[in-house]
């Protein structure tokens, strides 16, 4: 009887001390890297969890205090539960994407949350700056990591803007690849640079990097933000956590691994206006314009070269060809340019129809001075050029010319075909004309046949192609789509990258015109499937977006199980919105 009291005593206070005590509500920001900062970078977006503790019921907060000023998307919620020395801790995470086109100082909150009980719950308010650059509390330690920087913060639509990139280790990789993005409102004349390597102290720690440039030129006035740039490589076998010794390197498992950059923004400011110069397209700093023809004297109706020379720095590779001022009977064609280290050639062609002379007056260049940010203009020597008629000598030297040639031509052609006797039966004896004979026209007709089939088997596999493949809506392309995306999947499945998956996710969903995070996709799955299924795809998504973008650590036992349910999800996911897309092509 004793004993029997002592358990129901020691679970009596075993279970008091999982009791939730204190409630709470935490406001932090991250980068798109989950790295803690104090400010964030203008234009780009960055992340806002609002984390309650020990609140039942705890929903979205339906509005925060300071919202107003930036650009606001809910990015999806979590739930964990943990207990430490007997204390039991229920966290809700909650989500949202910020982005701000103005520095300055800011501030969020404070944040209310009623309880099951009526109980309001507030949180502290929190101060943050957006600035140029996003400034991390601390960084976390990595073997390695991708930056980008650029030359400028501040520049003029069409202005050079030069990027760094470059890949921080501090232990040894093979095969990286820089994968260049898709970039919005900026043109990329020129390919990755590089690399060269060097060395930098960072995070108290020695890094080796290796660093590319590249050239872009904005193309768009606003604050456009450069998107993040993605590192591959491979991490050798005796790096890699539990290797077996290079045993199953020939498979390449887990070896592949990818970094992406932070974003970058960059303000882009329009060209001032003027009412003298318009569509100027050379910005920077030029010092000299030359101007020069080829000949000095030409025929009528002859070409010649003339060359445009610009002498300078600025953004040589999107400067379009300067239009000439020339004397009326002289007009012109444009040509190739060149792009030399510090300088630009413009090629013409020069062409008249009346014999003279003709003096071409000076060319002037115009471009923006962007150290005295206004218009400026350079101007070359002025050029002359001498056009005659053809003489009448050279006339009838090519008329003589032509003549002959002529006449020798027409002899050749006729000795080639007049042939003697014994030339005829010496043809006839190598088989030049073949005597039909019943085996030989059945060979005829039998190559004939297998063309012929041949000919139509094209023609078929051409139709099935135009009525299967390019004229059919892309809804019915569904099996070519399901096999990219199943191998993409798996592809992501053996890197064991929870990160590509989701966007392998996300993708199927914005193919589809669906957002990933509305309550939609969870009521198509419930038509298709249950209310069940539609439930674990909600609880599978919250658990996704908690592990990315919470920075938890999860034990590889969890990884795997979000992995291979990522796996699922990805095929259920296809299924349910291919039944969405083909009801909807059906109403149409």
């Amino acid at each position: 009887m004793d004993k029997r009291i002592g358990k129901i005593l020691l679970t009596c206070l075993l279970g008091s001390t999982l009791v939730c005590v204190d409630q709470s509500i935490k406001l932090y920001l991250q980068d798109v890297d989950q790295n803690p900062i104090r400010q964030a970078e203008i234009a780009v977006p960055f992340l806002l969890q609002v984390v309650a503790e020990n609140i039942e019921n705890a929903d979205y907060p339906d509005s925060i205090d300071g919202f107003d000023q930036f650009q606001v998307t809910r990015y999806g919620a979590s739930q964990s539960t943990s207990i430490i020395n007997g204390q039991k801790t229920e966290r809700k995470i909650f989500n949202y994407i910020l982005k701000s086109d103005k520095p300055g100082s800011y501030k969020l909150g404070p944040v209310t949350i009623k309880d099951s009980q009526g109980a309001v719950i507030k949180s502290d308010t929190l101060h943050f700056r957006v600035g140029d650059t996003a400034v991390a509390y601390n960084l976390k330690k990595q073997s390695y990591f991708l930056q980008v920087q650029v030359d400028k913060k501040s520049v003029f639509i069409g202005q050079d803007l030069q990027l760094s990139i470059r890949f921080y280790h501090n232990q040894d990789f093979d095969q990286l690849k820089i994968i260049e993005p898709k970039f919005d409102n900026l043109h990329a004349n020129t390919t990755l640079q590089g690399p060269v390597e060097g060395q930098e102290f960072i995070r108290g720690q020695e890094y080796s990097y290796k660093e590319w440039k590249m050239t872009v030129y904005p193309q768009k006035s606003g604050n456009i933000v450069i998107p993040a740039i993605q590192a591959v490589y491979i991490v050798p076998s005796y790096l890699q956590r539990n290797s077996m010794g290079g045993l199953f390197d020939i498979f390449s498992l887990n070896a592949e691994k990818t970094v992406y950059s932070s974003p970058r923004s960059v303000q882009v400011k329009e060209l001032p206006e003027s009412d003298i110069y318009k569509g100027v397209t050379a910005i920077g700093t030029f010092n000299e314009v030359l101007f020069n023809v080829e000949q000095e004297k030409v025929d009528v109706g002859e070409g010649v070269v003339a060359k445009l020379e610009v002498k300078g720095e600025g953004n040589l590779d999107m400067i379009t060809a300067p239009k000439l001022s020339l004397p009326a009977g002289l007009r012109y064609y444009e040509s190739n340019s060149t792009v030399l280290k510090q300088s630009k050639v413009f090629e013409y062609i020069l062409q008249a129809d009346q014999e003279g002379d003709y003096t071409i007056d000076s060319q002037s260049f115009v471009y923006f001075d962007i150290e005295k940010e206004e218009y400026r203009s350079l101007v070359s020597k002025a050029q002359s050029i001498t056009v005659v008629a053809e003489g009448p000598a050279v006339i009838n030297s090519q008329q003589t010319i032509t003549k002959d040639t002529v006449a020798k031509d027409t002899l050749a052609v006729q000795k080639k075909y007049v042939f003697k006797e014994h030339e005829i039966d010496f043809v006839n004896e190598t088989g030049l004309f073949i005597q039909e004979s019943p085996e030989s026209m059945v060979q005829y007709m039998l190559s004939w046949i297998v063309f012929f089939l041949l000919w139509c088997s094209l023609v078929i596999a051409f139709y099935w192609f135009y009525i299967y493949i390019v004229g059919v809506p892309l809804m019915q392309t569904y099996w070519l789509s399901y096999v990219v995306m199943r191998l993409s999947a798996y592809r992501a499945y053996q890197q064991q990258d929870l990160h590509k998956l989701y966007m392998l996710i996300k993708s199927i969903c914005d193919k589809y015109n669906m957002d990933l995070h509305s309550t939609d996709i969870a009521q198509l799955i419930a038509k298709v499937k249950s209310d069940q299924v539609a439930q674990d795809w909600s609880q599978f998504l919250e658990r996704m977006m908690h592990v990315l973008f919470s920075g938890q650590t999860i034990t590889n036992k969890e990884k795997q199980q979000l992995l291979q349910q990522a796996i699922g999800w990805t095929k259920l996911l296809l299924l349910v919105l291919r039944v969405r897309s083909q009801k909807q092509y059906a109403a149409q």
